[in-house]
């Protein structure tokens, strides 16, 4: 079996110069062993990877937005392997990384890293490799380098094992503290600290919430109602402004309107869609006591996961 050698964490980066291309840095050596035989990618040189010349077969001639795709190593000439990119999970070779694409427009906002990205550009931080991934969940989360941890991209649908951060589906709501925090352990996610979740919105719209002050229902590419798109400078999406979202700290609260003693909380940030003026990066409370039984439509939350950097 041919021995990694990657000279860079992480050894897949994203293409400055081609927002649907990523980069293998030099020095990277991977391979693997099918039917007894040996094979081995190897880069002396930073090789730009045009994404769409290495779509595969099932795939379509272009990215398509708010997915979640895969690299693979493959068998290719002699011993040699070749690339495969693709939004399939069971092409023959060896898995290495994959990245999320942009699920909606981000429109042109003054100062943000993602400003004129567009549906389907590779998000740059769901980049993903072997040496630098996610202990957890990996579709549908994005890196934030401020905290060392994986985030979702989008609210958390599903429940138990089928937990996941996906672009258009339901969010999950009208779940408490436990339920959530038991449907993130089932992927090996935890939810969001206090300075998790501002580090991982920071560049969201603040003191807006989402257009029509109406429950968007759905995950990814709203608008605020100042018409700019609820999305962070990492990728994140409706982080504010659409669902107030439980946190994992816990706080003590002096008293609350039923309870005149110290009470243990859980805060909820964010906002929701009626806050308002209350919704932002900044904006967390913890309401009437934010009581463990709680649970609201308006409620819902996201997970992180610590930040692996070594191969297998």
């Amino acid at each position: 079996m041919i021995k990694d050698y990657l000279g860079h964490t992480p050894f897949i980066i994203a293409n400055k110069k081609d927002k649907c291309g990523v980069i293998i840095r030099s020095g990277t050596t991977v391979g693997f062993s099918l039917a007894r035989v040996d094979f081995e990618f190897t880069t002396s040189d930073d090789f730009e990877v045009p994404v769409k010349e290495f779509l595969g077969d099932g795939d379509r001639d272009s990215l398509e937005a708010g997915k979640d795709y895969y690299i693979y190593i493959t068998p290719f000439e002699g011993k040699e392997a070749g690339l495969i990119i693709s939004i399939e999970k069971n092409i023959v070779g060896r898995l290495i990384g994959g990245f999320h694409t942009l699920c909606a427009d981000v429109g042109e906002i003054a100062g943000h890293p993602l400003s004129g990205y567009k549906a389907g550009d590779i998000l740059p931080n769901s980049i993903w490799c072997l040496n630098h991934r996610s202990a957890g969940l990996q579709d549908g989360m994005v890196y934030d380098p401020a905290q060392d941890e994986w985030v979702m991209i989008y609210m958390a649908s599903g429940t138990g094992k089928d937990t996941a951060s996906r672009f258009g589906a339901k969010t999950t709501n009208r779940r408490n503290w436990h339920e959530f925090n038991d449907d993130m352990a089932a992927v090996g996610c935890r939810l969001l600290s206090t300075d998790g979740f501002m580090t991982a919105m920071w560049g969201s719209p603040n003191e807006v919430n989402v257009e029509n002050s109406e429950n968007p229902i759905t995950t990814g590419g709203h608008k605020a109602t100042n018409g700019q798109r609820i999305i962070s400078n990492i990728g994140v999406e409706d982080g504010v402004g659409c669902w107030d979202q439980w946190l994992s700290d816990r706080v003590l609260k002096d008293s609350c309107w039923y309870q005149q003693n110290g009470v243990h909380t859980f805060p909820l940030a964010g906002g929701n869609w009626t806050d308002v003026s209350a919704a932002g990066v900044l904006c967390w409370g913890s309401n009437n006591g934010s009581s463990f039984s709680f649970s609201y439509s308006s409620l819902g939350a996201r997970g992180r996961c610590r930040c692996l950097h070594f191969a297998e």
